[in-house]
């Protein structure tokens, strides 16, 4: 047929459930990136933000210590704040105990740099950015 040229045999260096990365094109999350567009790959990083859930944990503690020293004196009025400030510190406690660093296939092209994929799991991250640079060194 007219205009066709050999056809070049894909290589794969990365292929699992969420990523294909071949020497054509990498396909993350099911949306394909060409690699003749992509210029450069990084892993990128965004730390859980646990200052407030941390602030309303020291101060739930606060009110929790003080309910108890009423209690302690005879003063059964702190007994709801004491509660409140329990679950409270406790669903701070959670947040703070599941928060998790995120990290991030990070993809630069001509057009500016795309968040391919998202994890916590950072040698999975390592994997798909190893395996996209090794396909922009060999595309030459």
């Amino acid at each position: 047929m007219v205009g066709e040229g050999p056809i070049s045999e894909e290589t794969v260096y990365l292929q699992d459930e969420r990523v294909t990365v071949t020497n054509a094109r990498a396909v993350i999350d099911g949306k394909t990136f060409s690699m003749a567009n992509v210029t450069s790959v990084d892993a990128g990083t965004q730390k859980p933000k646990t200052l407030w859930p941390a602030v309303i944990l020291m101060l739930s503690g606060l009110v929790f210590v003080a309910a108890i020293v009423m209690l302690l004196l005879g003063d059964n009025s702190g007994l709801t704040g004491g509660g409140i400030a329990f679950l409270t510190g406790a669903v701070s406690l959670l947040v703070l105990l599941t928060s998790k660093t995120k990290y991030m296939v990070v993809l630069g092209s001509a057009s500016g740099e795309t968040r391919a994929l998202t994890s916590t799991d950072q040698a999975y991250v390592g994997r798909i950015v190893a395996a996209i640079s090794e396909a922009i060194v060999r595309r030459g």
